[in-house]
């Protein structure tokens, strides 16, 4: 390092003549001068120089040295590509050698991975050995077609051969319904979760003997039957398969002619009587329902209406017409009757709005007379003849017999 040189002074005594010709003060002062110009150069500009020599004398020795916190970790850095985070040379060369054992870690992991089992403290010789040992021309041996691989997908197979895209079609997630009929599942790839939904029934519903997606049918099965009715009801149950036909059977002969008149068959009301009988204007009559109806038709076709009293509910017995009749242009209507046995039997000659009703509700009546006077009525009334008796005979003989009414 190259030392400033002295400065030009303002009063050079090289150039003064042998004999200073001068004054003393004036000699004295340019000397003065002289001094003090030396002093600055030493004190401001010789003695920094020379120190910055002896330090950076030192500096040098410092990095040549071996040292910890000396060397290569003085000298800085100028790391324009941004590689390193450390300043300094010493930090760089630390980062470098970890970075450099970092990836020969991981190339050891690769090649080991390969088959050759490869440290990463080994020298790079050492594993680039190890990488000419690995095989790498292995031929496939998958049994794989692109059929069995989902689309889009690559693989090796020795019977697709290498680098080979799958066909197969990705369905995803797929719920099946079950019907009547079958049902084709296409080919492709199902994701899990896909199901066919469950088949939930009333077991009772099914037949006995037939199973429907694992569920047995409990409902029974009722073969062909004939059915005869009679007096009492017949239940087919329910709850059960008809296998056969179920048959009722009917008859010809259940027609109004051939059930007794006041008689009701499965609907069928009767017309029929053994003998001619007492009607009035082609109606027949009928038990009063609201009396206690101990009367009829006798064999010869008259009527016959019994008026015993042994029980206050066997008093009066009566008969009415089965249907209202028009009396609008009637003015009479005449009774042919009998009274037999005892002389207190008695009936009422009645005609009413009301068919069944007691011998109180009426439009026009007599007692034990034979002529009823209905002129002044106009409209449909029924005919009434209403019996019974003041004493307390047990005594069926007790009775009116009508043998016509006109």
């Amino acid at each position: 390092m190259a030392l400033t040189k002295t400065p030009v002074f303002t009063f050079n005594h090289a150039d003064q003549a042998d004999k200073l010709e001068l004054a003393a003060d004036v000699t004295k002062a340019n000397f003065d001068s002289r001094a003090k110009q030396l002093k600055d150069y030493i004190d401001d500009t010789l003695t920094v120089e020379v120190d910055a020599a002896i330090a950076k004398k030192a500096n040098t020795e410092d990095i040549a040295s071996t040292d910890n916190g000396k060397g290569a970790s003085l000298v800085g850095l100028e790391d324009a590509g941004g590689n390193f985070t450390a300043t300094d040379v010493e930090g760089a060369m630390a980062e470098l050698f970890q970075s450099v054992s970092d990836g020969k870690t991981l190339v050891a992991t690769a090649i080991t991975d390969k088959g050759i089992s490869t440290d990463g403290s080994d020298t790079f010789a050492t594993m680039a050995g190890n990488i000419d040992s690995i095989v790498t021309d292995v031929p496939s041996t998958g049994t794989a077609a692109v059929t069995d691989v989902l689309a889009g997908k690559t693989f090796d197979s020795a019977l697709a051969g290498d680098s080979a895209t799958g066909t197969m079609t990705e369905r995803g997630v797929v719920t099946f319904t079950p019907s009547n009929i079958e049902q084709a599942v296409s080919e492709g790839h199902y994701k899990t979760g896909s199901k066919v939904s469950a088949v939930t029934f009333d077991a009772s519903k099914l037949l006995t003997g037939t199973t429907v997606a694992g569920t047995a049918g409990t409902m029974p099965a009722k073969t062909a039957a004939t059915i005869t009715p009679s007096t009492a009801n017949q239940t087919i149950a329910a709850g059960q398969y008809l296998s056969g036909a179920q048959t009722i059977l009917g008859d010809a002969d259940l027609i109004a002619p051939n059930i007794v008149i006041g008689k009701d068959i499965y609907g069928v009301a009767g017309s029929a009587v053994k003998n001619p009988m007492i009607t009035y204007k082609g109606v027949h009559f009928i038990p009063n329902t609201a009396l206690y109806n101990q009367c009829g038709y006798l064999p010869d076709g008259s009527l016959k209406i019994l008026s015993y009293f042994s029980n206050p509910r066997y008093n009066k017995n009566g008969l009415v017409t089965e249907s209202a009749i028009d009396l609008t242009s009637v003015n009479t209507i005449t009774l042919t009757a009998s009274v037999h046995f005892p002389t207190d039997t008695h009936y009422n000659f009645q005609v009413s709005t009301v068919q069944h009703s007691d011998e109180t509700v009426y439009n026009a009546s007599v007692s034990n007379q034979n002529v009823l006077d209905v002129s002044s009525l106009s409209g449909n009334f029924y005919v009434k003849i209403i019996a019974y008796a003041d004493t307390d005979y047990a005594n069926s003989n007790c009775y009116i017999q009508i043998t016509g009414i006109v």
